[in-house]
């Protein structure tokens, strides 16, 4: 196996473990009666996302809703400590 496909089955891993870890944390929000919802409205608590300063249309109508915006890592130090 030459660097060529080694970087490519890392970058594949990466992008495979990424996956993952985002349906774990979308699984453990639904665990703790939590819902994964494809747009924000003025019944949603949190938005979840890495860029809290992105200027997506998402964070835009969560600011005007005074909706609080967290990272997936604020998220996670959020849930119950078992």
């Amino acid at each position: 196996m030459d660097n060529n496909d080694k970087l490519q089955r890392q970058k594949e891993l990466d992008e495979l473990l990424k996956e993952l870890d985002e349906l774990l944390n979308k699984a453990s929000l639904c665990y703790y009666s939590g819902k994964v919802a494809g747009s924000v409205s003025n019944k949603t608590d949190y938005l979840i996302n890495n860029d809290i300063e992105s200027t997506s249309g998402k964070n835009k109508t969560a600011k005007e809703l005074g909706v609080s915006i967290i990272s997936e890592d604020d998220y996670i130090k959020m849930l119950p400590k078992n």
